[in-house]
């Protein structure tokens, strides 16, 4: 995304060296106009090995959206009629894939929020209320979201023998068929 930007500064560059060139002839025009050549020169050097550098879209696309579609994807199997999902903080692919109702009014929850007690405590009601179903946490290890103390009812599920950062009711696990651990193993997916 740098590269056409790149291409407006060196077009920027030239214009302004060819109005001053016939504006002014002038010596000392000339060693300024040779010192931007140089630092163009040595820009274009330094930065060419990032600037066009060959993308593996293949990759980039897998790295950006798969996971949430995957993620998704596993929801969407294991769902039932008027389950819920909630996302932290803010992966909303993940709902559209699932196809699933959010569990609260907050599509997202950053850290910043659980110090406004006006968001919190609504929040916080509602898990104590009903939990979710599905909870997708990113970054919930350095516990900046204050929902902790909810997760000891969810089980992580594992994607290509990892764990996830998505957690599933305990119960809702023990209850899935047998056909939907083996679509679940179709997207590589483990319970265990």
């Amino acid at each position: 995304h740098i590269l056409p930007w790149f291409i407006s500064l060196i077009l920027l560059t030239t214009i302004t060296m060819k109005f001053t060139w016939e504006k002014y002839h002038q010596s000392w025009w000339k060693i300024f106009i040779f010192i931007l050549m140089i630092l163009l020169f040595i820009t274009l050097f330094k930065e060419s090995s990032f600037l066009f550098k060959q993308r593996d879209l293949n990759k980039d696309f897998y790295i950006n959206y798969s996971k949430q579609s995957d993620i998704g994807s596993a929801i969407k199997i294991m769902k039932a009629d008027n389950e819920k999902l909630f996302v932290v903080p803010d992966e909303w692919l993940i709902y559209y894939a699932a196809d699933i109702s959010h569990f609260s009014k907050m599509v997202n929850y950053y850290a910043w929020m659980s110090n406004v007690p006006e968001l919190k405590n609504p929040l916080h009601q509602e898990f104590e209320n009903n939990l979710p179903t599905f909870f997708y946490c990113d970054r919930c290890q350095f516990g900046y979201f204050g929902l902790e103390k909810y997760f000891g009812n969810y089980k992580y599920i594992k994607k290509d023998g990892h764990y996830t950062k998505l957690m599933v009711l305990k119960n809702k696990l023990n209850n899935l068929t047998n056909k939907q651990k083996d679509e679940l193993r179709y997207y590589n997916f483990t319970l265990d």
